[in-house]
């Protein structure tokens, strides 16, 4: 049967020495450096001043969405979105057959539901 992998790979040995490049780091430095000497340290204030000008004065409407999608998202946060899952699953039942099938113990240990008691009107523990 013939190995798998890389053959010029030695067990031991790093296959990235040098670790991740750091350009992206390089190139965000350089960025931040650039939007500070030309908005003159006013960066937020140039991006929202920005933002503003494209909602008020973008060319079409997917420009002026786009902007207004941001500005709401950034200064009145992103709206939740509800996720409706209809499964009759039994987890614990799925992850106990898969510990079986892989030859892993049976977890035995079950911890009791712990409730604390709460104040009525409030509803903060006692």
């Amino acid at each position: 049967m013939a190995e798998r992998g890389n053959p010029n790979w030695v067990p031991g040995k790093a296959v990235n020495p040098g670790g991740k490049p750091r350009t992206q780091k390089k190139f965000q430095e350089l960025l931040a450096l650039e939007i500070q000497a030309r908005t003159g340290g006013q960066a937020a204030r140039y991006f929202v001043k920005t933002l503003v000008d494209f909602i008020q004065f973008g060319e079409s409407h997917k420009v002026k969405f786009a902007a207004l999608q941001l500005a709401m998202a950034y200064f009145m946060g992103k709206p939740h979105q509800m996720i409706e899952i209809n499964a009759t699953v039994d987890i614990a039942e799925r992850l106990r057959r898969a510990r079986e099938r892989v030859g892993l113990p049976p977890i035995v240990e079950e911890m009791p539901l712990v409730v604390p008691d709460t104040d009525d009107e409030t509803n903060n523990p006692v």
